[in-house]
């Protein structure tokens, strides 16, 4: 479950941002947008990304997501309390776990648990993603990747 978050989190960037054709620099930044603010901060130090870019995005993405969390999780008809915790922990982080607590206290407690552990993983798999951009030769007309030799 959480794997599967930050792989989402990871695989809407890069289309994302491919599609609306962002700097390498704005990529960067971006990567770290849905962990806690710490943790997001160092990634983006280490990656060489703009950390206010970085922290102005936490901020979003942990508001909207609380917002928009709970109806999400209605609408794909998500009932399972631990799928809706760590959902919402992974999604959007200490803001989404303040939400997710109003929902119920189970809820609150796996999405605190889910927020180290997507943080973490991220951390991992973020350089991965940053070479899979960078070594893909995205073609214009479809902006589909035809991936040259990784070095």
């Amino acid at each position: 479950m959480f794997l599967s978050g930050v792989l989402t989190s990871l695989a809407s960037l890069i289309l994302l941002t491919k599609w609306l054709i962002l700097p390498e620099h704005i990529i960067i930044s971006s990567m770290g947008r849905n962990i806690t603010t710490p943790i997001g901060m160092e990634l983006t130090k280490q990656l060489g990304g703009i950390v206010p870019i970085t922290v102005a995005m936490i901020f979003f993405t942990g508001i909207y997501g609380s917002l928009i969390g709970p109806w999400v999780l209605k609408m794909f008809r998500i009932r399972h309390r631990t799928a809706m915790g760590i959902a919402l922990g992974t999604a959007s982080h200490v803001v989404g776990t303040s939400k997710a607590i109003t929902l119920g206290e189970d809820i609150g407690a796996m999405s605190a648990v889910a927020i180290p552990i997507a943080g973490i993983m991220t951390v991992l798999l973020a350089p991965l993603a940053l070479k899979f951009i960078k070594n893909c030769n995205w073609t214009s007309e479809y902006k589909i990747c035809n991936l040259r030799r990784w070095n």
